[in-house]
């Protein structure tokens, strides 16, 4: 498989199905993820809690790689993420960004930036008007 066809199978298999269960088909043993929150690497253990716990809050979920750029053992993908929040059934788009090093057809390093602020805040649990507020220098607790 090429590594365009990787991502979309883990992509499909454990964002969009939710079979966390595979997710030792893509990574090596000793991946940890950065990047989904500050100061907090996810390792293979912790993905599947990580998967769980955002599909708890959508459905639908549609991962759609816009741009790959492969170089040797390494990826870059620019990502777009749709979904449905489970709550107010309105519809979520948000995008993100991974660079990964494959060993082979698996998964050994990566770094993502996905917009989890985004996300939160048209999932209702921030207020539209937060980055507005921030940029304004007001104190937003």
């Amino acid at each position: 498989m090429t590594k365009l066809q990787i991502l979309r199978c883990f992509y499909e298999t454990v964002w969009e199905r939710g079979e966390v269960e595979q997710i030792d088909r893509f990574f090596g043993p000793e991946l940890e993820a950065s990047g989904w929150f500050p100061g907090l690497p996810v390792g293979v253990a912790d993905f599947p809690v990580l998967v769980l716990a955002i599909r708890s809050m959508v459905h639908d979920i549609k991962f759609t790689i816009v741009r790959l750029l492969v170089h040797d053992d390494w990826v870059a993908a620019l990502v777009q993420v749709d979904c449905t929040s489970r709550g107010k059934c309105t519809p979520i788009r948000i995008t993100g960004q991974l660079m990964a090093r494959f060993d082979g057809d698996l998964i050994v390093e990566a770094h993502n930036h996905m917009d989890m602020f985004g996300y939160f805040v048209q999932l209702g649990m921030l207020p539209e008007d937060l980055t507005l507020k921030l940029l304004a220098g007001e104190d937003a607790a």
